[in-house]
């Protein structure tokens, strides 16, 4: 199992892709992120009984369900293929941000913007579990939990297909 510990923004840079293999555990310290910038690709590749786990770095047993920890995994537009399968996605700010840059949409609003997201549990966020702006996604058999103000927050259009998914807030 690999390990890898970021203390601030790991970036994804245009035309790039970041293919994270089953059972990588990623600690990230406080306001450390992963931001897929524009024309940027994720591939997050787990497998059931060996996700990829996305968590804070402080590993002392006062912080195994501490939120806020984090900051988000941040993926903007222009890809089509970003993916997100059988991940844990636990204690940062904002689990999964999918949005158009430049927030109102308007510069950007024709460039593809596709997340596909699947057997994936987002949980324990400060604020927001998935946030999505003006993004397409397709989302199948995830759990979305104990967030403190929404688990999943959907703004300024897009297209967003959710099925089997829990959605279940107990903060």
């Amino acid at each position: 199992v690999s390990q890898s510990r970021y203390l601030g923004y790991l970036v994804v840079d245009s035309t790039q892709k970041l293919i994270i293999n089953a059972g990588t555990k990623i600690y990230l310290n406080n306001k450390a992120g992963l931001w897929v910038y524009r024309y940027g690709e994720i591939n997050v590749n787990g497998q059931k009984g060996n996700e990829v786990v996305f968590t804070g770095a402080r590993r002392e047993k006062d912080y195994r369900d501490e939120p806020g920890q984090w900051d988000r995994i941040w993926i903007n537009e222009g890809s089509v293929n970003n993916k997100i399968d059988y991940a844990i996605i636990k204690n940062g700010t904002i689990g999964v941000q999918a949005e158009l840059m430049g927030g109102a949409g308007v510069v950007f609003a024709t460039e593809p913007r596709r997340l596909k997201i699947t057997n994936t549990k987002i949980q324990n966020m400060s604020i927001w579990g998935f946030y999505g702006v003006g993004y397409n996604v397709y989302g199948g058999n995830n759990v979305f939990s104990s967030c403190q103000e929404h688990s999943i927050n959907l703004t300024l259009g897009g297209k967003y297909t959710f099925i089997h998914c829990t959605f279940a807030n107990f903060w």
